[in-house]
């Protein structure tokens, strides 16, 4: 192989170690949460008057808890420094179905979100959904940065794998190339080796825009969490088979051109 040749398959290899560290960048970006120390879920209970602390948080002087919950049954939901004595430090008190709202810490401490279910009757289930989470600085920053961020790394991924593709499937099937062909050259010359790639960081960059654009609804939360499970499943697994697969192909390929019948 000429020097012409080596420089192609450096360039090659380049161009092949860019797409997985771009990859593995989106997926280290979509796995920082601007919602640090989020707590999510529900209880139920049967006795009238059980109050229930669902989440603490330490937080200091300026920080802020994002909270929200529905309930099925009246509550009165409070977020206190005393867990025991609630009343006597007693920082948010709502009574109603649901509430959404945030509280910023006056001071260095932690705080105790409870709820208290005033209408529950015997054999009846009061229940409350609930999600919270800290809010720092840098937390509010990355949800606004965090889609541009994506956004630029998805163009990066899907950029280079069409524009090579565009470039180079039309020659991946020519026998007489065989000799000279790399791995990259064959990888992306068939779309379907990295597709799903695309549509993974396509997704994630869905979901961090879903989070800027709402951070805090119930049922906005399933549908972000959800995108980001597939997401991650299409890029990560669509990145691993597609190589995998690809460069079992590329090997017989290669096998072939050095054993012609």
């Amino acid at each position: 192989m000429g020097m012409r040749g080596k420089g192609m398959v450096r360039k090659d290899s380049l161009q092949l170690l860019t797409i997985i560290i771009l990859s593995i960048a989106i997926l280290g970006l979509s796995n920082l949460s601007g919602h640090p120390d989020r707590k999510s879920g529900g209880m139920g209970t049967t006795s009238e008057g059980l109050r229930a602390a669902f989440a603490s948080y330490e937080l200091s002087q300026g920080e802020k808890i994002h909270y929200e919950w529905e309930s099925n049954s009246l509550v009165r939901f409070v977020i206190t420094a005393d867990p025991y004595h609630p009343q006597l430090a007693e920082f948010v008190n709502i009574t109603g179905l649901s509430a959404e709202g945030s509280f910023v810490s006056p001071a260095n401490a932690q705080y105790f979100l409870q709820a208290t279910f005033l209408e529950a009757s015997s054999g009846f289930e009061a229940r409350i959904d609930y999600t919270t989470f800290r809010m720092t600085q840098f937390s509010e920053s990355m949800i606004v940065a965090k889609p541009f961020v994506l956004t630029g790394l998805a163009m990066a991924v899907a950029g280079v794998l069409s524009w090579n593709w565009k470039e180079r499937k039309a020659s991946s099937d020519t026998s007489g190339e065989r000799d000279s062909l790399t791995f990259w050259h064959f990888f992306v010359a068939d779309y379907k080796n990295w597709i799903a790639v695309v549509i993974g960081a396509v997704l994630l960059v869905v979901a961090s825009a879903l989070g800027w654009i709402d951070t805090s609804h119930l049922d906005d939360d399933y549908l972000i969490d959800w995108t980001n499970l597939l997401g991650r499943g299409f890029l990560f697994w669509g990145l691993v088979f597609g190589l995998w697969l690809s460069y079992n192909s590329y090997k017989v390929l290669k096998m072939v051109a050095r054993n012609p019948s």
